[in-house]
């Protein structure tokens, strides 16, 4: 029989597979490298599967925070990330256990150490053996440490052979496992050398890490026993990762698991980023510290431990990157980015009121849905380097039970994981959170010593408030010089952690042996079901399985007293299964596997997933409203409507997010739930009902309300110059001296020039001047005696003005500028039906 050859172009050429900073040019082939064009290979048999390339991902970020979240956030920590935990767009560890053949094989980097697979490098029968190859790392790694061929550890000999049964039979092995480091120097692999004629000692591919292998075809007698999944194995080895990990603290290059140093060489590498000195190795010694777990295991405190690929979208690799070590990360003023490792560091920034140009304090009580039970996904490599839930931290066992299950995916110690956790808590369960903009004290926060902008103390004697703060995210606005901040009261005893009395027990790991591998099934989701049902409903989801698996799906209520499981077992291809007449407000939790007659333990088969079960709180599922308007006022927005004839309608919520960002990012700027009957009329409002607008004729219906200055004129609903002389377009107004004052205006076919709003007092407060089309927002801060507003042409400017607003800025208003807005109707005990929305609204 002819043999066919496959490789790919993941085997690359020795320079071009080395990575550099900021650089996204695709990896150039291997195939080019052996001197044979894509055409002849084909014409020999040969076929062409993956082709490995650096994402424009990893390069052309511009400023290091705006791109993943589309806001230009000068820093964030752990909570801000938490969406992303909770519910991460990357693939598991699992998920990367495997070798698989694809047009594309992304740039994968490993930092310290992890077990994982990769996309197959070269695939070809010469003989009695298949020769493969998988793609580890694309970059040199310090080795492998253990061998794994699909679920088992192996041993080698010096020459690769497996030493272990059953894959060794009377002293005779069927297979052979060989690691390649990527190391400088690098050599090209002896046995594909002398095997496989296309290989050529020119093809060292230095700067890859990757794993070559044969298997050879047994005889039928030990097929089913060698081969047991009737093809040759998947080969995931646990791996030391990169070896190029710079050490400021000494000079040196090498590997390392150290938390700050992975997440530098990461920035600093792969994002084109820089990061100080000094700082790093104060951030390395930090992570270094040597901690002790419940069991007596000492380890550093913070390390890193997985893998990521620029398939992976930015917000996860930084979410999973930040968790790993409760961090905080910032851009200086100077464009370094800074870092810090989670512990206590007292700060030397103290910020009050008259810090504020608007704030807002929630303190004193827990609200509905804070979760007091957290539970981690972290890789456990007693589990075979799998994902495993961690003991279950608690925060105060009064509450009712509800659970935040973070998926850690580059933590592999339960200690850590359990420390991650306790944080997550204690931000969960704060005393005090803080919202508001503050001015160019925000810059002080950015250059505190020791911690970034991190950490503040606020003061305000006159509330009698005097407590520390963790910044959730600090956002600068677009004047540059005021920043919005998002905060919790913190107390140094958060960062504390006592493993005996502190660390959870971690869950008891069995491994069972089946006599027939079933595939498992751990993707199960949960929700409320139906539209306008009086009693609750429950759709279970999964994905499609193999025709050969009937489902069986479980499910009870937990609320004490916990029910009995109740089983179901559902036909094959099933992919969802709806429980009804459910009881408002009870949680229920659910389980599934696929269930074969032959399966381990006859009708048992593998165990029910996931771990811990998926819960969902029975809710009814109201109707849709009917809206009829939405529009935007001063400080607010309004939306007019209909609520259906439903006799459980409760009310209804409204929610703002960024234009283009999905509902699930976007906030409550209702007070809770507003109150709206069953098939009534409703005007509902978001924001400060008594915001209104100073100026009169904004829209220039007339002339009336304005003093049009040189060159200034009003006609056909706008106001126009026409260029020649500077001129001012002015209205009287009334505000007092520090009022934050709201200003929008819409500049429209302008060739030349430009337009400055200002407020004109006893002195001339100016915001922007604006030269293109379109519509801007600001805050202008009022002068003392401020009587007036003005727009203020330049000489050359040529165009018109329209939609001209001003509003005086108060902590109930909404925020300035551009945003979605949706409306959602709930029930009357508080379950809410699908968001009807986005609309877009320019909120004046």
């Amino acid at each position: 029989m002819r043999s066919r050859l496959l490789l790919t172009t993941a085997i690359v050429a020795p320079m071009a597979a080395l990575p550099k900073p900021a650089e996204a040019a695709p990896i150039v082939g291997f195939l080019p490298a052996i001197g044979i064009g894509t055409q002849a290979l084909v014409g020999t048999g040969a076929t062409l599967l993956t082709t490995l390339t650096a994402s424009a991902a990893l390069t052309g970020i511009g400023s290091f925070l705006l791109s993943p979240f589309g806001k230009l956030i000068i820093g964030f920590g752990l909570s801000a990330l938490s969406n992303a935990l909770f519910k991460p767009n990357i693939p598991s560890p699992s998920d990367r256990m495997v070798n698989y053949s694809q047009p594309i094989a992304y740039f994968d980097r490993l930092y310290g150490r992890a077990r994982k697979g990769g996309p197959l490098a070269m695939t070809v029968f010469r003989g009695k053996r298949r020769h493969y190859g998988v793609l580890i790392a694309a970059h040199s790694t310090q080795g492998v440490v253990d061998w794994w061929l699909d679920k088992f550890v192996v041993a080698t000999d010096a020459s690769g052979n497996v030493q272990t049964d059953p894959i060794l039979q009377g002293g005779k092995s069927y297979g052979n496992v060989r690691g390649h480091t990527g190391q400088a120097g690098q050599l090209v692999d002896s046995i594909w050398l002398s095997e496989v004629t296309e290989i050529t000692s020119a093809h060292d591919f230095e700067g890859l890490s990757y794993a070559a292998a044969w298997a050879q075809k047994p005889g039928q007698e030990k097929y089913n026993e060698i081969l047991p999944n009737g093809t040759e194995w998947q080969i995931a080895p646990v791996w030391d990762g990169n070896d190029q990990i710079r050490d400021p603290r000494d000079d040196s290059v090498g590997f390392s698991r150290n938390w700050a140093l992975c997440v530098a060489h990461e920035l600093e590498t792969y994002w084109g980023l820089s990061l100080d000195d000094d700082m790093l190795a104060a951030e390395a010694d930090a992570c270094d510290v040597e901690v002790t777990d419940r069991d007596g295991v000492t380890g550093a405190k913070w390390e890193l431990n997985g893998s990521i690929g620029d398939d992976m979208p930015m917000k996860d690799i930084l979410a999973q990157m930040i968790a790993a070590a409760d961090a905080f990360m910032w851009e200086k003023p100077d464009g370094t980015v800074g870092i810090h490792a989670g512990r206590w560091t007292e700060p030397t920034v103290t910020l009050g009121p008259e810090d504020f140009f608007s704030q807002q304090i929630a303190a004193g009580k827990v609200e509905p849905g804070v979760a007091n039970e957290f539970i981690a996904t972290y890789v456990e490599p007693e589990r075979e380097w799998r994902e495993s839930p961690s003991g279950v931290y608690v925060e105060d066992d009064t509450l009712r039970r509800i659970r935040r299950e973070p998926a850690l995916y580059m933590v592999t110690w339960h200690n850590q994981a359990a420390r991650v956790l306790k944080r997550m808590a204690k931000i969960e369960h704060a005393e005090y959170r803080l919202a508001g903009t503050i001015g160019l004290k925000g810059y002080e926060l950015i250059e505190q010593a020791g911690c970034g902008p991190r950490f503040a103390r606020y003061v305000d004697p006159a509330a009698g408030y005097d407590f520390f703060i963790e910044l959730a995210s600090l956002k600068r606005r677009m004047d540059g010089v005021s920043f919005d901040i998002e905060a919790y009261s913190v107390v140094p005893s958060d960062f504390d952690f006592n493993a005996v009395s502190e660390e959870p027990q971690p869950p008891e790991l069995t491994q069972l042996d089946d006599e027939e591998e079933v595939d498992e099934l751990d993707d199960l989701q949960g929700a409320n079901y139906g539209s306008g049902n009086l009693t609750p409903a429950i759709e279970w989801t999964w994905p499609e399985q193999d025709e050969i698996y009937s489902i069986k799906l479980r499910m009870r209520q937990v609320t004490a007293p916990v029910s009995e499981w109740q089983v179901v077992t559902l036909d094959p291809g099933t992919t969802s299964y709806i429980a009804a007449g459910l009881i408002e407000g009870e949680t229920y939790e659910a389980q599934i596997k696929n269930y074969t007659v032959s399966s381990a333990g006859g009708a048992g088969g593998p165990d029910y997933q996931p771990e811990p079960p998926v819960q969902v709180v029975a809710a009814v599922v109201p109707p849709a409203l009917t809206i009829d308007t939405v529009a935007a006022e001063p400080g607010r927005v309004r939306f007019t409507g209909r609520t259906p004839a439903w006799v459980l309608m409760g009310g209804v919520r409204i929610y703002r997010g960024a234009v283009g960002a999905a509902f699930e990012d976007a906030d409550i700027v209702t007070a809770g739930t507003i109150t709206v009957g069953s098939d009534t009329d409703f005007d509902v409002v978001a924001g400060d009902v008594t915001a209104t607008d100073l100026l009169s004729n904004g829209d220039f219906a007339d002339g009336s309300a304005w003093t049009a200055g040189t060159d200034w004129s009003i006609a056909s609903g706008a106001a126009s110059h026409v260029g020649g002389s500077a001129g001012n377009l002015v209205q009287g107004i009334s505000v007092s001296e520090g009022d934050v004052c709201r200003v929008t205006f819409t500049l429209q076919n302008r060739t030349a020039g430009d337009v400055t709003p200002a407020l004109q007092g006893s002195a001339t407060n100016s915001g922007t001047g604006r030269s293109a089309d379109g519509t801007y927002a600001e805050t202008i801060v009022a002068p003392a005696a401020a009587t007036a507003f003005r727009l203020d042409a330049s000489a050359a400017f040529v165009g018109n003005v329209d939609d001209v607003s001003v509003v005086v800025d108060t902590v109930d208003c909404l925020y300035l500028g551009e945003a979605d807005f949706w409306i959602v109707p709930v029930s009357d005990t508080g379950g809410a039906g699908a968001p009807q929305g986005p609309y877009t609204l320019q909120v004046r």
